[in-house]
């Protein structure tokens, strides 16, 4: 069975090639070609959405580009406009149906906007409270009460939003925007904020364990899987009850 099927398989009912009846093989086939197709239209929305967000917004983030929170979404946007580098792959089955990848930088951009953010580098609320944004996107609790560096809220995983605000004063928030702003994070296809599109390095996990958790690193094995790289885990030590619980 091809890797362009594999995002869209739900049960062991949808492996159409372990089927011999060829009437069950159409219908699985069927299934996860209807899946593909509105899986190819909801991308194609998304796409609009945000380019709608980046246009209605690029007047009042334009003029906050200083401050070391936007050099998380604008370090290095001139820089790969010029050199024009081609965008990489995850996948190394060519007929892998994914849409090309964002840069990381972009996809914070366009986070930035969505949240109708403003360029800060203090302790503060960031996220207005009646903002209209993607389910992954919507602020938790802990943003809405709990004083935190704007970079925080760019991240499309709540649980690691969560886990950020509450180590507050604990870690090296300078370490980790560096490495939000590097090649240690990577985000596929066209919808930035959704948690399926991202991946997090071996050297990030290594360094954040504590921090993340088992979706993340499920969905990191996903896009390492399509390049045919090994599976990465937590550390041994994440083992001994230290890591941080989400509620």
């Amino acid at each position: 069975m091809e890797n362009s099927w594999q995002p869209y398989l739900k049960s062991a009912d949808d492996v159409w090639s372990q089927k011999t009846d060829r009437a069950e093989r159409r219908r699985a086939q069927n299934r996860l070609a209807q899946r593909a197709q509105r899986a190819r239209k909801v991308h194609k929305q998304a796409v609009q959405q945000c380019r709608q967000h980046s246009q209605e917004s690029s007047s009042s983030a334009s003029a906050n580009t200083n401050g070391q929170q936007m050099d998380i979404v604008k370090t290095h946007a001139k820089d790969n406009k010029s050199t024009n580098q081609k965008i990489p792959s995850p996948a190394t089955d060519a007929h892998f149906l994914i849409l090309p990848a964002f840069r990381t930088y972009e996809a914070f951009d366009c986070i930035y906007s969505i949240l109708k953010l403003e360029c800060s580098y203090t302790v503060a609320i960031h996220v207005p409270q009646s903002i209209q944004a993607p389910n992954p996107l919507k602020p938790i609790w802990e943003q809405l009460n709990i004083p935190h560096m704007m970079f925080i809220d760019l991240l499309p995983w709540p649980s690691l939003r969560r886990n950020l605000i509450l180590a507050n004063g604990i870690m090296d928030d300078h370490g980790f925007m560096t490495d939000m702003n590097s090649d240690k994070l990577r985000v596929w296809g066209t919808t930035p904020w959704d948690p399926m599109g991202w991946e997090v390095s071996e050297e990030f996990l290594n360094k954040w364990w504590f921090l993340l958790d088992e979706n993340i690193l499920r969905v990191t094995n996903f896009w390492r899987r399509q390049r045919k790289e090994s599976e990465l885990t937590f550390p041994e030590h994440s083992l001994t009850g230290q890591k941080m619980r989400v509620s």
